[in-house]
């Protein structure tokens, strides 16, 4: 049927890495530290001109700020 829903269409999608899901358990607390400590890396990442490992990071960092 057209434009039915299945069941996957439901489920929440998250584009977090499995490495990083666990900081969503985090207390808010903890969770503000781990984030300012990858923003350290993304941006040492960015000045090491690693720019894919530091657009990995923001985009992490992103996920982890909508999902708390």
């Amino acid at each position: 049927m057209e434009g039915a829903r299945t069941e996957k269409d439901l489920t929440p999608k998250t584009k977090l890495p499995p490495e990083y899901a666990a900081y969503l358990n985090l207390p808010a607390e903890k969770l503000a530290k781990k984030i300012l400590q990858l923003e350290k890396e993304m941006y040492e990442h960015a000045h090491n001109l690693e720019f894919e490992q530091a657009a990995k990071l923001r985009d992490v960092i992103h996920e982890l700020g909508v999902k708390s």
